[in-house]
């Protein structure tokens, strides 16, 4: 039996599924703006125009993509929307194969009036990646808030789980939302993806905690390990990383308890940049209160061009496992920090990281996978804030074992 025939009986049995529910349409949606789009109109994917898609779209990520595309952006109306979410849940329920078929059918019909080109545009990725090759780069999980994709070329990923424990493989989409591609990888089983170059995928845990995100120059393949995560050290100095790099964790639950919070220790200084006043004073910073914070001085912040910064020095050297950096609850709305450099400097040396605080609580944890001996303090300089005086809840040191 020839594929086509195959594919002719395949295809009503997919459909019947969402017949209980308007779930496909194949009307053209009229535009909602009666303008051409101009290169300066950059969130208007709407257009007069009718645009030839049919070398832009032929895979099933290519259709993915750009009707998810249609469905973030402000420009498309609320019915438009809902045709694309239908048949973006028929189009993810059709193999691979049923999209030879589909390429000049009403799935590209739909999308003639939208100008998709624009989604081509990656967002700009804020921080740097903490390992890279010619193929791909990888990121720390704090970074996720800063991820978004867009379409380029296409090319194909396969992924071998090496770590020793199952893992969930996710795309994070035009909004930065976790889209699931694979539910439970098991140790040494492979993963083949289609996607598109810097396009961020997200790896997890079977708990769904992040292990790390990865985007992608050309096809390849990269193996999945227990420490896929290397932040650059600087050796004296933090502002030029060596070629030596430290294997580190990050997540959003605490390391330890706060009995093993070396920021308490009687004796620590800490050293603030400045004090809104006597009430939201930096001794908040290591009280191990949740709720009450530490707030710079009105116009002390990195969005004025200032540099506000914190310090804790310790009475006599210690050996840390990680950091806790816990986000302003206290005024959660308006006066969040959102990006900084964490310095952590020993009697040997100084090892910086670049720090991505996750929304909604933007809390920064990271452990070492070594401990780091003799530290005599740890520093750090806010570099991304909002409002005129931003805060911090508490700053938490965590002891080595």
């Amino acid at each position: 039996m020839k594929k086509t025939n195959l594919i002719s009986l395949f295809l009503p049995i997919i459909f019947s599924l969402y017949s209980c529910s308007p779930v496909v349409s194949f009307t053209t949606p009229s535009p909602t703006v009666s303008a051409s789009v101009t290169p300066t109109d950059q969130n208007n994917l709407t257009t007069n125009t009718t645009i030839d898609l049919s070398t832009s779209l032929k895979t099933k990520a290519d259709f993915v993509k750009a009707y998810q595309c249609v469905i973030d952006n402000p420009s498309v109306n609320d019915n438009n929307k809902a045709m694309a979410k239908s048949n973006l849940a028929v189009i993810n329920a059709l193999p691979e194969f049923a999209f030879t078929a589909l390429t000049t059918t009403a799935y590209i019909d739909f999308l003639k009036n939208y100008d998709i080109s624009k989604c081509s545009q990656n967002p700009v990725i804020s921080t740097q990646p903490v390992a890279s090759n010619l193929n791909y780069s990888s990121y720390t999980c704090s970074n996720e808030v800063n991820f978004k994709s867009g379409i380029g070329k296409s090319i194909n990923v396969n992924f071998t789980n090496n770590s020793g424990k199952s893992i969930n493989i996710y795309w994070l989409n035009q909004s930065g939302k976790r889209i699931n591609y694979k539910k439970g990888l098991t140790n040494t089983s492979k993963h083949s993806q289609t996607t598109f170059v810097t396009d961020p995928w997200l790896i997890t845990d079977s708990n769904d905690n992040c292990l790390g995100i990865y985007t992608f120059n050309e096809s390849t393949d990269v193996s999945i390990t227990g420490d896929i995560i290397k932040d650059s050290i600087s050796s004296g100095s933090t502002n030029s990383p060596s070629s030596n790099s430290t294997t580190v964790t990050v997540g959003n639950s605490d390391l330890l308890p706060l009995s093993d919070n070396l920021a308490r220790l009687s004796g620590v200084v800490v050293n603030v940049s400045s004090e809104y006043n006597e009430t939201w004073k930096k001794d908040r910073l290591i009280d191990g209160q949740l709720l009450t914070s530490w707030f710079t001085a009105a116009k002390d912040a990195a969005n004025l061009g200032t540099k506000p910064y914190i310090e804790l020095i310790f009475p006599q050297p210690v050996n840390i496992k990680g950091v806790n950096l816990k986000g302003n609850r206290e005024y959660s709305d308006g006066y969040d920090i959102f990006e900084g450099v964490l310095t952590v400097k020993s009697q040997s040396s100084s090892s910086s990281y670049n720090v991505v605080f996750p929304a909604p609580d933007r809390d920064f944890n990271i452990a070492f996978a070594q401990n780091i001996n003799s530290v005599t303090s740890v520093r750090f300089d806010i570099t991304k804030d909002e409002s005129v005086d931003p805060g911090l809840s508490e700053f938490e040191v965590v002891a080595a074992k």
